[in-house]
């Protein structure tokens, strides 16, 4: 059987401590990034729902479909709303 370096083991162990390091921050930021996605959907979907009632669940599908840039702006265009017609025109 062969052996290892110890100089080689020491890269070697540096080398996975770098790969889990940056999973762990791939982590992180994808965990933050769908945090900000989640809440945004929620504070939309509460805004619809204050402004024009209930909201059918085929029409909640569609909004947690939306990437987080679209639920912005629905954040935003929701506010000129009158009717779910409004939405679901938008949403189309």
């Amino acid at each position: 059987m062969m052996q290892l370096s110890p100089l080689f083991l020491e890269k070697l162990q540096a080398a996975e401590l770098i790969g889990e390091q940056r999973g762990e921050q791939r982590g992180e930021v994808k965990g933050k990034t769908q945090g900000r996605v989640e809440e945004a959907r929620s504070l939309v979907i509460r805004q619809l729902t204050r402004k024009l009632g209930n909201v059918s669940p085929t029409i909640l599908a569609k909004i947690e479909a939306l990437p987080l840039e679209r639920v912005e702006l629905l954040g935003e265009d929701l506010l000129d709303f009158t009717s779910i017609d409004n939405l679901e025109q938008w949403l189309a």
